[in-house]
């Protein structure tokens, strides 16, 4: 897929570097030569240096055939404003990163549509929730979650890599048991081999 980023910083390049081990063909925007320079001998990427919101740049990389626009500046207003206008090219799914709670809290699934960003994205809040769940189990060694509120948390049990029963704790939050059964909460007991 083609796969449109723009802002160049440590989260763009985080995104084009994990989309190219996907085998996306990326391009990556940025107003700073510095950036498009430093990403030059690093990423194997489309690299343009300049506004991602410029409807005659955009048009120059060919937005007919982008899967998926995402914006990443350090300026929210730059970031909805550049997936606005991919959204006006026809991109049909945009991600913008906001910064500001207030700003996609306050906006209803008809709003964002308006405005064309499909997707907000706030990664100091994707972290505090990730560290909310482990501080939720403190015992657990992983937590995931898998989608509709359903949750896994890994547990050691305490004995040392020597020990003759090395045994992990799986509980599933929501309640699906071995078999499909539902539970309000289940531990499986599983051996490692």
């Amino acid at each position: 897929m083609k796969i449109v980023i723009v802002g160049a910083g440590k989260v763009g390049y985080s995104l084009a570097q994990r989309l190219i081990q996907d085998d996306h063909d990326v391009y990556v925007i940025d107003r700073s030569p510095e950036r498009i320079h430093n990403l030059e001998n690093t990423l194997d990427v489309s690299l343009v240096q300049g506004n991602g919101s410029d409807v005659q740049l955009l048009n120059e990389i060919g937005m007919s055939d982008v899967g998926m626009f995402i914006a990443v500046t350090d300026s929210d207003e730059v970031n909805m404003l550049s997936c606005a206008v991919a959204k006006i090219t026809g991109v049909p799914t945009t991600i913008a990163r906001v910064r500001d709670n207030s700003v996609a809290e306050h906006m209803d699934a008809e709003m964002r549509a308006k405005l064309g960003v499909d997707l907000f994205i706030n990664p100091e809040m994707v972290t505090a929730q990730e560290l909310l769940k482990i501080l939720e189990t403190p015992s657990a060694i992983d937590v995931e979650e898998f989608g509709q509120g359903v949750g896994a948390n890994g547990f050691d049990d305490g004995r040392d890599a020597q020990g003759t029963f090395p045994l992990r704790w799986l509980v599933l939050k929501m309640g699906l048991g071995p078999g499909g059964k539902t539970r309000s909460q289940n531990a499986i007991n599983s051996r490692r081999r």
